[in-house]
């Protein structure tokens, strides 16, 4: 019999959707699926908010709640037979998470995922030996420090499962970290900082999700009990994925370089950066100095898992969307709706 049935998922974003859709879309077994979302996304009736497929939807129950007011009251009934529970929770919601642990606790949830879903990079200025942690980066530290640290996974009632990743490419919704994903436009711009030929690690959100399905539902899933893991669709240098968005989309790609000297200056000071970069850079809900860091850190060649770090071979069931695979699809797609 599977170990676990029953699946909360917690937050609204693209990560939360993909996961919910390929617990409802399972083969190997069937899941009954909970899904949190915060009262502001509750659609207009008869829309579904996670365009769950109608089929599946019989699977998947949804709950509208503020989980950073949420009591224990509230809480404990929503995860009440609950096997499993997945946070994406971000930002502020991300404080909720240890409220919604103990709800888990008190309930017997037999495994947590917090939400990590990243990667984390210190970030070091030039000659100055102390590293520096983006405040977005060491808060989910610090909620995930709590959720491995948390009573219940010390006294062994409860397991958790850790998933990093590569940065998310498919994301529609944030063309400054996506610009591939955009098919409205006559080129493509890619703000580079240092090289364009170091390898980056990019994970798509649908493989992520299968991944995240299979640590819950493979005869290998004790593999995830109390595990940190890595997720990485493709490993693909900028350079490249250039070449692919001239060959699918038949557009040009034009690289805007800053070299890494002015990005360190760009970084001790935000005022220094360019009027036009700013405005490009508003077009992302990160902070302009989260996305200079980002930048950096891929234009040092450093983000990258390092070898023995990536575990897409502990599931090898899950099958990788490529950038060229992503990319060929996406514009083929798209010009079949033009013609």
């Amino acid at each position: 019999m599977p170990e676990f049935k029953k699946v909360a998922v917690f937050g609204s974003g693209q990560v939360s959707r993909s996961i919910v859709n390929a617990l409802a879309q399972c083969h190997k077994q069937e899941f009954h699926v909970i899904q949190v979302l915060p009262p502001w996304h509750q659609p207009p009736d008869g829309q579904n908010e996670n365009s769950i497929n109608s089929s599946d939807s019989r699977k998947v129950e949804t709950y509208y709640l503020d989980v950073t007011r949420a009591s224990q009251a509230e809480l404990v009934p929503l995860l009440t037979g609950v096997d499993a529970v997945v946070s994406t929770l971000e930002g502020a919601a991300l404080r909720a998470q240890r409220a919604i642990q103990d709800a888990a606790a008190v309930t017997g949830v037999k495994r947590f995922y917090p939400s990590e879903f990243g990667m984390h990079h210190i970030y070091n200025k030039p000659g100055d030996d102390l590293g520096y942690l983006h405040p977005i980066w060491n808060h989910k530290r610090l909620a995930n420090e709590s959720v491995v640290k948390h009573p219940a996974i010390l006294s062994g009632a409860m397991t958790y499962t850790l998933i990093g990743c590569g940065e998310l490419y498919n994301q529609d919704r944030e063309p400054v970290w996506c610009p591939w994903t955009r098919t409205d436009v006559p080129i493509f711009e890619f703000p580079v900082v240092g090289g364009i030929k170091h390898a980056v690690d990019f994970t798509h959100t649908d493989d992520l999700a299968a991944f995240v399905v299979e640590t819950l539902c493979s005869e290998r899933s004790g593999l995830a009990n109390n595990a940190m893991l890595n997720f990485v669709s493709d490993r693909i240098s900028y350079d490249t994925i250039a070449r692919l968005l001239e060959r699918y989309a038949r557009k040009p790609v034009r690289f805007v370089h800053f070299p890494e000297e002015e990005w360190h200056r760009m970084m001790e000071n935000p005022a220094v950066v360019p009027e036009w970069h700013k405005t490009w850079l508003s077009r992302t809900a990160f902070p302009l100095d989260f996305r200079l860091l980002v930048r950096g850190i891929q234009g040092q060649g450093r983000f990258t898992y390092a070898p023995g770090q990536v575990h897409n071979h502990l599931f090898p069931d899950v099958k990788v969307t490529t950038f060229e695979k992503y990319l060929s699809q996406k514009f083929a797609s798209e010009d079949s709706r033009m013609r």
